[in-house]
């Protein structure tokens, strides 16, 4: 199977966020761990709600409601 430019290229960088990822936990103390794990949770619920908002037509604050919930408990 032969990948295209563009496949390839994001092959590459996936490869190189996971190898960043599986090394940090070397290279950084405790508190920017923690801010660069609170980083990767925050773009996750961003990337969730631009893939609804975008793709989908609609607003959904249900999304952002129960990811507010869960972090005040």
């Amino acid at each position: 199977m032969k990948l295209n430019a563009g496949a390839a290229g994001l092959v590459v960088m996936a490869c190189a966020g996971l190898a960043t990822l599986a090394g940090a936990p070397a290279l950084l103390d405790l508190a920017d761990l923690f801010n660069v794990t609170v980083y990767i949770i925050m773009s996750i619920l961003a990337l969730s709600l631009a893939l609804v908002w975008g793709y989908g037509g609609i607003i959904c604050f249900g999304q952002a409601a129960f990811f507010g919930l869960g972090g005040y408990c």
